[in-house]
């Protein structure tokens, strides 16, 4: 969430925010998951998990340090190109984007000092799976509809499960990915994009500052479920 000293236009204060303590999983459902509306829910990083500083870098780094993450790169193309760094190498390529950053973690002589405009965007689909019995989701978001559709999928494997599904090589990219570690300095993030499988999801602010941009599904500018352009007409990031 933005800090006090960093508020936000009106104009970008369009979704709206409730404590978690105050709206019970039925009210959400009522009032934001039927209808299809955004909502920022405010808690705090220990109601989801009880060890919060293994997803910090500085934890991620004490057991995943040699360890290859996918990081993406926006470039100045509306597809994205990905590389493979060692988280060693991420964190410090982070640092070297905010000096300020915590971790303390010596950049390499090969990292260039400045900071680049569009900074290398860490975005892996496979967490490590010791780290998921520490990670509990909110209660409005228990009913997963994708760990029943995994469920039926895991039930069905080699019995041509796939083919009366429907879903194919898509169906089971969605159930394989469909939990992602994001991790990212100043100024990274995703530019403006449609889910690729036309999901609905929610994201967990760990630590720092993320903003979200939202378009309405019927927006008529390619943005919408029917359109897929990368970009409304007169946006070019």
């Amino acid at each position: 969430p933005p800090s006090s000293d960093t508020p936000l236009s009106s104009s970008l204060r369009c979704v709206p925010t409730e404590p978690e303590a105050s709206l019970a999983p039925a009210s959400f459902r009522r009032r934001f998951e039927t209808p299809r509306l955004p909502v920022m829910v405010r808690h705090g990083v220990g109601s989801l998990m009880s060890q919060p500083a293994r997803w910090t870098i500085e934890g991620l780094l004490s057991a995943y340090a040699q360890r290859s993450f996918p990081v993406l790169a926006q470039g100045t193309t509306h597809d994205p190109s990905m590389c493979r760094m060692r988280l060693l190498d991420f964190a410090a390529y982070v640092q070297a984007q905010h000096p300020q950053h915590p971790a303390s973690v010596a950049a390499p002589p090969r990292l260039h000092p400045a900071p680049d405009a569009d900074p290398l965007y860490l975005f892996e689909p496979s967490i490590p799976p010791e780290l998921w019995p520490d990670f509990r989701p909110p209660p409005h978001f228990e009913n997963d509809l994708l760990d029943e559709a995994v469920a039926w999928h895991a039930r069905h494997a080699g019995d041509g499960g796939d083919d009366q599904g429907g879903g194919g090589d898509e169906a089971t990219d969605l159930l394989s990915e469909r939990r992602w570690l994001v991790v990212g300095p100043p100024r990274s993030g995703c530019r403006w994009h449609v889910d690729p499988f036309g999901t609905s999801a929610w994201n967990a602010c760990l630590s720092g500052r993320k903003l979200w941009c939202l378009m309405p599904p019927a927006d008529t500018t390619g943005l919408g479920p029917a359109g897929g352009a990368p970009y409304p007409p007169d946006v070019e990031r």
